[in-house]
């Protein structure tokens, strides 16, 4: 709150707070990336829908969606919470929004295990069906709720929370921009299809790194039988309590 040092019946008149051009700018660029966000989950949950009703195989683009919402929807949720939500619990109003955006991560998280584990197509395409409505209806929510309260208090830099969750989400990522992929939140089942869609998703010479809660050895011994020669394993961490692997797809052999 700002005032304008006037008083009126000898009360100070207090005057509203006008957001500058960063925060309406910082404001700019959550919304765009929340819609991002939203387009791509839509997207590929349409696309496992899809491809059960055309009776094909659906795995494929179940993993895809799996990876995406693991390697950048949940990392995005945590650094959000450790941000902006910190920030808006703190405000008058706004404790009760915050917990329900929580509780609707967690359920997010639970819904990824549930595409991921899916033992057929129709289980498989509701499960992300939900997905895509939660996130959908959760981006919204903060969007038209959480973010203009934020804004609009006035003792809150919606700026330089943009910047702490952007330094956050950077620091997962490994080197020449590798992303990480943790998989350590998902059960054991999820994991397969989660990394095997991961590493397909790779172009020649790209790479994300591994975090796994042990060993992931098997792993490597099943690329080896499958994609021989094609891609790349090195260990940034070797545990004990936790194991980065970067894993590669092999650069295209010089022409000639």
């Amino acid at each position: 709150m700002t005032t304008d040092g006037s008083r009126t019946g000898g009360v100070q008149a207090v005057s509203p707070v006008v957001p500058g051009d960063e925060e309406l700018r910082a404001l700019a660029a959550i919304v765009a990336h929340h819609r991002q966000l939203d387009d791509q989950v839509a997207r590929r949950a349409g696309a496992v829908a899809d491809t059960v009703e055309r009776a094909g195989a659906w795995e494929a683009a179940a993993g895809d969606l799996v990876a995406y919402l693991a390697a950048e929807v949940l990392p995005h949720a945590l650094a959000e919470e450790h941000t902006l939500y910190r920030a808006a619990a703190d405000r008058a109003g706004l404790a009760g929004a915050v917990a329900a955006m929580r509780e609707e991560h967690g359920i997010l998280a639970g819904l990824v295990d549930r595409v991921a584990v899916a033992d057929d197509g129709p289980r498989a395409a509701a499960a992300a069906t939900d997905v895509a409505d939660l996130f959908h209806t959760h981006v919204r929510s903060e969007n038209e709720v959480l973010l203009p309260a934020l804004v609009a208090d006035g003792e809150v830099s919606v700026a330089r929370l943009l910047r702490a969750m952007e330094d956050e989400l950077e620091e997962g990522h490994g080197t020449a921009g590798a992303p990480i992929l943790d998989v350590r939140a998902l059960v054991p089942a999820a994991r397969h299809e989660t990394i095997f869609a991961a590493f397909d998703g790779l172009a020649p010479g790209q790479a994300f790194v591994l975090v796994n809660d042990h060993d992931p050895r098997p792993l490597r011994y099943q690329l080896e039988a499958e994609h021989p020669g094609t891609f790349t394993w090195s260990y940034d961490e070797a545990g004990p309590t936790a194991w980065r692997v970067r894993i590669g797809r092999a650069p295209a052999p010089a022409a000639g």
